[in-house]
């Protein structure tokens, strides 16, 4: 599933013009596990998914 947010304080440059960037693209992935893997698929979801801002 694809999808968009609002999201606040992010400023983007458009052709030299400072513009809000308030819709940025949101992805809803559904994942299916064992019991097993449970644990190490969190942590390689979160770990991959972190960008250092905020």
């Amino acid at each position: 599933m694809l999808g968009h947010g609002r999201q606040k304080g992010v400023t983007e440059f458009y052709r030299g013009a400072k513009e809000a960037g308030n819709l940025l693209k949101k992805i809803c992935l559904e994942i299916a596990v064992n019991d097993t893997f449970l644990e190490p698929a969190i942590k390689a979801i979160v770990t991959g998914a972190k960008t250092g801002d905020g």
